[in-house]
């Protein structure tokens, strides 16, 4: 049978080599992945990874079948979602070491935070962008926040987008220590930096604390350049960051009509409330609302219809 994970010996001399991982902690694989197609890519012994492009699920099984390997589902959140061929043994050896090493590492990382819209233009998001990639090049984790007013809940999706864009910008730099989840009226998404991109830093800043000691037993106090900028980057920062929050108290004077936590709510309660809600739109175009007014309640409709979506994976549809 297939599934890799799973077995191994438990006895002795079981010989070198990463240990026989439990397969029950690890991500979807082979048949137990249930989209239908899928982007798939090769893991190489150099640590690149070839692209195969998109394929159906059975194919994409085969071609690991033939390569010896496992299919495993590593982005579920991508569309479509990513799977990759490599030995699942070994991924997780890799994982668990890499998850010890990012550990040690990251008890003395801060946490700076980063502002987004899910409407931001691409100046500002290259800004912020270039911020991120900073804080995360010198040890640092970033925490990207997007903060919903009103009727925006219902551009979840687009916020969500942003944060996938941000990740796969800083893919070589990060791994997603928390992927976008809405927690209220709030979408967040913490990237730590990977590992090799803390040894550097550790390395540099053990660099930058020698080369202090050498000027202090000299008697001079010298601020670096590096310091400087870190300064000014994080002055720059707290403006734009600043920018964003002004922008969210001027639109709070738009009414909020989605009170409540969508993402809380189950398929009975998603559906009890856009027979709801349909009923409001359709007295109000009855009484000859404007638009706006109408447009306000067509948003929490469709914020719903997309919460739907996600519980059963169906499209809503009423009942006959």
């Amino acid at each position: 049978g297939r599934g890799r994970g799973g077995g191994g010996g438990r006895g002795r001399g079981r010989g070198r080599g990463p240990p026989i991982m439990e397969k029950a902690r690890g991500p979807p694989m082979n048949e137990e992945i249930q989209f239908p197609e899928v982007r798939v890519v090769l893991a190489n012994p150099d640590g690149k990874d070839d692209m195969l492009g998109i394929m159906p699920r059975d194919e994409a099984i085969r071609r690991a079948e033939d390569e010896g390997m496992d299919l495993i589902l590593v982005s579920p959140e991508a569309t479509p979602p990513v799977c990759k061929i490599t030995s699942y043994d070994k991924m997780r050896y890799e994982e668990e070491k890499k998850a010890k090493a990012m550990k040690r590492g990251s008890k003395n990382a801060e946490l700076k935070e980063v502002k987004l819209s899910y409407k931001i233009d691409t100046h500002d998001y290259e800004v912020r962008k270039r911020a991120a990639i900073k804080f995360l090049t010198k040890g640092d984790k970033v925490k990207a926040s997007i903060r919903f007013k009103g009727r925006e809940m219902a551009h979840r999706e687009l916020a969500k987008s942003t944060m996938q864009k941000l990740l796969a910008d800083c893919v070589d730099l990060a791994v997603c220590e928390k992927m976008p989840v809405v927690d209220g009226r709030m979408m967040q998404m913490i990237m730590a930096p990977t590992v090799e991109v803390m040894k550097a830093s550790d390395l540099k800043k053990k660099q930058r604390e020698k080369a202090k000691s050498k000027v202090a037993k000299k008697g001079e106090v010298v601020v670096s350049s590096d310091e400087e900028e870190e300064s000014e980057d994080e002055d720059d920062l707290d403006a734009l960051n600043a920018e964003i929050s002004d922008d969210d108290e001027d639109d709070e004077e738009e009414e909020s009509l989605i009170d409540y936590d969508i993402d809380m709510m189950g398929s009975e309660e998603v559906t009890a409330k856009i027979a709801e809600v349909g009923e409001r739109v359709r007295a109000l175009k009855e009484n000859g609302a404007s638009k706006e007014k109408v447009g306000a309640h067509v948003d929490e409709l469709l914020a719903l219809k997309a919460r739907y979506v996600e519980l059963t994976g169906e499209t809503w549809a009423p009942a006959s």
